[in-house]
């Protein structure tokens, strides 16, 4: 989820419980980082600047997995939680997923020690077990979900690159390609097709094979995602669609996922956000798109 916290005059951005995105207000210390010069960022740089805005006490999310038709009604699936621990050595995280009655059917712990891989703990089942961790780019439980959008993973994805400059939503946007990490800490296969050859590709066809990701070039936050196939066609589309304040916590009130063609989507809804090393009382001011 993504979240956003006031820093003296500076909003900066916070990890979702999943994934990232957002608008409107915030200073220009961000991007005056990132713009040192009047060309734009590397990819890396980039995806640095936005990690870098991560805040370090530990946060607790509380929220629902809403799924239904494209247009119409949305049905309760899940409820979702996050134990986000980014200032501890190592940073570390906790997503719990637990259906209707509050029982957890899935947790994943993600720990990202300095200069290595990141290592992946996964649960599953009622009692939870110990399980393999699943394909982090499948969807969770028959929702459009995933476990990268619930751990941010994108943003410690390598070899980024630009693809270019957009508007979102009346918001002026970097776009940055990565190639898909197929495993957890492991890049996807490279296989070549020399031309006039035949070979199979490296991907199924039904497999993601990129990921865009739309970064405010102002508040250099990002505010839309988009997976596509080998041969460039959109499967799935991540975008943030209002907010919601909780004391000096700004967080992502409700979020769309849709897999294309299908014409299922799935919401998340944040409903509550604990600093658990700060003392405020929270209180909702809702923000519009």
């Amino acid at each position: 989820m993504i979240l956003f916290r006031i820093k003296t005059r500076l909003l900066s951005f916070a990890i979702w419980l999943i994934v990232a995105i957002f608008s409107m207000g915030f200073a220009d210390d961000a991007r005056e980082n990132v713009l040192s010069t009047n060309h734009p960022p590397s990819a890396e740089a980039l995806l640095a600047q936005v990690r870098s805005s991560i805040p370090q006490e530990t946060l607790r999310l509380k929220g629902k997995l809403m799924k239904g038709e494209r247009i119409g009604r949305l049905e309760q699936a899940y409820l979702i939680e996050a134990l986000l621990e980014l200032g501890k050595n190592p940073p570390s995280a906790l997503y719990i997923l637990s259906d209707a009655f509050g029982t957890p059917i899935a947790r994943l712990t993600v720990i990202r020690p300095p200069g290595r891989a990141p290592e992946f703990r996964y649960e599953h089942g009622q009692p939870l077990r110990p399980a393999t961790t699943p394909d982090m780019n499948q969807p969770i439980e028959g929702t459009e979900l995933t476990w990268n959008d619930l751990s941010l993973s994108y943003l410690w994805w390598p070899d980024g690159s630009m693809a270019g400059h957009d508007n979102i939503r009346g918001r002026d946007c970097y776009v940055v390609e990565l190639p898909v990490q197929t495993q957890p800490g492991k890049p996807p296969p490279t296989d070549v097709v020399p031309k006039g050859t035949k070979k199979s590709p490296p991907y199924p066809s039904d497999a993601v094979a990129s990921v865009r990701l739309w970064i405010d070039d102002h508040l250099i936050v990002l505010i839309q995602l988009e997976e596509y196939d080998a041969e460039g066609k959109l499967m799935r589309r991540l975008s943030v669609k209002n907010f919601k304040k909780i004391a000096d916590l700004w967080m992502v009130k409700n979020m769309d996922i849709r897999r294309y063609p299908s014409r299922h989507r799935t919401q998340i809804r944040i409903e509550e956000v604990i600093s658990v090393t700060a003392s405020n009382t929270p209180a909702d001011v809702d923000l519009d798109e």
